[in-house]
């Protein structure tokens, strides 16, 4: 149940957050990517080592930001 609702667009963004903390790894990936998280919780997620690789598929990343994380890991 808390994955389906992780995974509703219509989810506001304070249930998208609280789910970020769910027990459960599937809930807290899709709400990783929920596409209304904020910029400043997708940063906070990027720069986690447990959260980085569900949130760099973020639908709302720009690819700007895809490429500039590309080049660091090749650098």
């Amino acid at each position: 149940m808390r994955q389906r609702a992780a995974n509703d667009p219509r989810l506001s963004v304070a249930s998208a957050i609280r789910l970020l903390d769910d027990p459960r790894d599937s809930v807290r990936h899709a709400a990783a990517r929920h596409p209304r998280l904020p910029a400043r919780v997708l940063v906070r997620l990027l720069g986690d080592r447990g959260t980085a690789q569900e949130a760099a598929r973020h639908p709302a990343l720009p690819v700007g930001v895809i490429r500039q994380m590309i080049a660091r890991l090749r650098g």
